[in-house]
Order: C-alpha cells, then sequence, then structure tokens
C-alpha cells in the first residue's frame, strides 16, 4: 500500500531509529523524498508546491528557486549515499512531476539495482505512450500513486509486476459530486483514495455527501481508501498541538537544486535547509537533522502530522510509570 495510507503506525516498524534519535544520534531518515523536476503539465490551481515550479501552466506563481530538473549524475550519486547511509525507502515526488525528467528511467534503473524500496506519485500523463517507463514503474515500485485519476492505469495495469498502483482525488466542496464516477474509472486500480485538497473548503454537509458516494462506490466492489476522521482534522483544524516535530528526523526531501530540505512541506523555505549535496556529502548534511520547531511555515495538516501524534508519546520525557501496564 502506499506510504501515504496510515503512517502513524508506521512508525512502530522503525523503534531501532527512533530509539537512536533519543539517544541523541543521527541514524539515516527511513524515507526521503527526491524531486527530479520542477516542471509540471497540468497547473492545478489547488497544487501546494506550485511555487516551486519552473515550467509549466502556474510557473508564474514560482517564490522560491529550488531547481528545474536534478542533474543525473548528482541523482545517482545521491542514492548511492542514501543507500550507504542506510536509508530504508525512496519516494519520487515534486515539486514538480517526476516523469518529466528526461533520464528517469536510467535514475530509476540504477536505484533499483542497489535493492533499496522505491514508490512515486505522478499524475501519469507520461505513462500513456511510453512502456519502457511503465515497465520500469510496475518493476521496480513497491507502489505507484496516480495522483490525479487513472491517466495510464490500464496501460500499467496490463503489465507484469508487483507494484500496488493506487489513484488518488483531492476532494473539497467544489468537486464531491465526481467522487463515484472517479472511483468507477479507477475500479481497475488496487485502491481509489480520497483526501482533502489544501486551502479548500468541506462542511459538515460536504461530509454527509462523500460518506453517500464512497459507500456507493464500495458497494459497487471498488477499493475505497476514506478517512472521515482525517478530513474532520482539516475541517476543523485547531493546530498541530504540538511545539516539537519529531517527523523531521525520521523523513526529509531533496529538491533538484540538490538541497536538502527540513521536510517535504518547508520546500524553499530558507531557515529550513539543511545543505547542498552539491557540495558536500549526504552524510555530513544529515548530521545536522533534528526536531523542528513548529512554526508558521507550518502548513495545516502538514504530510508528518499524523505521524508526529506517534512520534510524540515516544519522544518526549513522561513521568508516568513504564513498568506498569
Amino acid at each position: 500500500m502506499s506510504d501515504y495510507i496510515a503512517p502513524k503506525h508506521k512508525m512502530w516498524h522503525h523503534i531501532d531509529r527512533l530509539a537512536a534519535i533519543k539517544a541523541g544520534n543521527h541514524p539515516a531518515p527511513v524515507n526521503v523524498e527526491i524531486d527530479l523536476s520542477n516542471r509540471c503539465q497540468m497547473g492545478c490551481s489547488f497544487c501546494s508546491f506550485a511555487y516551486v515550479h519552473s515550467q509549466g501552466p502556474l510557473k508564474d506563481r514560482k517564490t522560491h528557486e529550488t531547481g528545474d530538473l536534478i542533474n543525473t549524475d548528482l541523482a545517482i550519486s545521491i542514492v548511492n549515499q542514501l543507500s550507504a547511509a542506510g536509508v530504508r525507502s525512496i519516494t519520487w515526488s515534486g515539486g514538480g512531476e517526476p516523469t518529466m525528467h528526461p533520464n528517469i528511467v536510467e535514475i530509476i534503473g540504477h536505484t533499483a539495482k542497489l535493492g533499496i524500496d522505491q514508490g512515486i506519485y505522478t499524475n501519469g500523463l507520461k505513462l500513456e505512450n511510453n512502456y519502457i517507463l511503465r515497465r520500469l514503474l510496475k518493476k521496480a515500485m513497491k507502489w505507484v500513486y496516480l495522483s490525479h485519476g487513472p491517466h495510464g492505469l490500464d496501460k500499467i495495469l496490463n503489465i507484469e509486476g508487483d507494484a500496488v498502483v493506487g489513484v488518488g482525488m483531492m476532494v473539497d466542496s467544489s468537486n464531491i459530486h465526481e467522487i463515484y464516477a472517479n472511483a468507477s474509472k479507477a475500479s481497475k486500480a488496487d485502491y481509489f483514495h480520497l483526501r482533502p485538497i489544501v486551502g479548500g473548503r468541506i462542511t459538515k454537509g460536504d461530509m454527509q455527501m462523500i460518506e453517500i458516494y464512497v459507500n456507493a462506490a464500495r458497494d459497487n466492489g471498488i477499493n475505497v481508501i476514506y478517512d472521515p476522521d482525517r478530513f474532520d482534522m482539516y475541517r476543523e483544524w485547531k493546530g498541530h498541538g504540538y511545539k516539537t516535530c519529531y517527523w523531521t528526523q525520521v523523513q526529509s526531501v531533496i529538491t533538484p537544486d540538490g538541497r536538502v530540505w527540513a521536510c517535504c512541506n518547508r520546500r524553499g523555505f530558507e531557515d529550513s535547509c539543511l545543505g547542498d549535496l552539491n557540495n558536500e556529502p549526504w552524510q555530513d548534511v544529515w548530521e545536522r537533522s533534528h526536531a523542528w520547531k513548529v512554526n508558521g511555515n507550518c502548513r495545516r495538516m502538514c504530510r508528518g502530522h499524523i505521524p508526529n501524534l506517534t512520534l510524540i508519546d515516544i519522544m518526549e520525557p513522561s513521568n508516568e510509570h513504564k513498568n506498569f501496564i
């Protein structure tokens, strides 16, 4: 299943890393996202990372320069270093659309030889007419997440390989009436996943309608992944509820210019840059990783929020009698 699903409970699979962090060490992160590209063909009005786009319909919204396409030799050097350091997985994401990189097949193929787990978020448009890319993703990825509907879905499902293939839909009041139709188009996928649009509006009435559409799709045998608690948390957002983010010590992101950031939601914020892999090795940069203070640059319902609900319990001191359960 995609790494987007139920991340809160996944923290317990990496208790060795968490124990090392709590002891003051700097073990390799569990996962690193790499942005191969800051280009995107789609130009979605609700895109959370349009501000980093270097090419595409929304490039004029750019406020930070974090690169265009990652240098291929640099990308291969980075994955070699991540593998040697003990990083357990790499997510190809954005930023922009990763399949816009002209050498993505070479980079992913090399990474596959290292044996490190891989997953990819893609809008799927490049999969329609690229058999070599479809074949590589189906065989090399643990999961392929088609983030903007079922583009390329039928073609990638017809290829042998073990990758779990999911289809995502971003939802707010403007498009909930499209849920059932989109779920039907994605019925052959391993799952159809709903998540709230960042900055979008969702009412209690919308939640009731979402339940109706989801239940109708499930009644027709479609595997819909929908977490109403997550939607409620977003809709009734009252802040993170904690002062320290520990997720930054188990996950990081690298932008196409080779810089390393505290987390994917703080790409381009200069106070959140750990270092530049053009000038330093990964291990030296990662030594600067630390728990981050939650502040105004932290996005509403950010990607690390759910994992942090578990990490807070593990990392922060408690006066309870721990040996009495």
